[in-house]
Formats: structure tokens, sequence, C-alpha cells
């Protein structure tokens, strides 16, 4: 849905997702990149949202948008 609307608005899509498997909520925190129900980070350690990216899965979006930005 992202992608055809990015296409129809004229917009390029980066897909975030893809590079994501295996970091879900059930993986250790220094493996995961997103956070569960309970609202608490480890990495790093403070308050997060929840089913939101943390720190790590923010940092894999940013690095891949910036390489689709060079490319």
């Amino acid at each position: 849905m992202l992608a055809s609307a990015a296409e129809e608005g004229g917009a390029r899509f980066v897909d975030t997702y893809r590079g994501s498997v295996r970091h879900d909520i059930c993986k250790p925190a220094d493996t995961r990149w997103v956070e569960g129900f309970v609202p608490v980070s480890s990495n790093p350690p403070g308050p997060a949202v929840p089913f939101h990216p943390n720190r790590l899965g923010a940092d894999h979006q940013a690095a891949t948008v910036l390489e689709a930005l060079d490319s």
C-alpha cells in the first residue's frame, strides 16, 4: 500500500521492512529492532514506545534511506 501510494504521488518508496526480518520483539535486546508491549528499551536503556523501532531499528531505517538516496 505504501509503495503504491508513493508511486501514485511521484515519490520514491524505500522499503525499510525487508532488512528488519529476524529483528522482531521476541529477539534479545541486542538483536531486536522494535520494542514489545512493555515499553522499556534496554538498547539504549529507558522508556520506549510499544511496537515501535528502538535505536537499532531507527538506525537501520536511516541507513536504508541514506543508501537509497546515494543510489
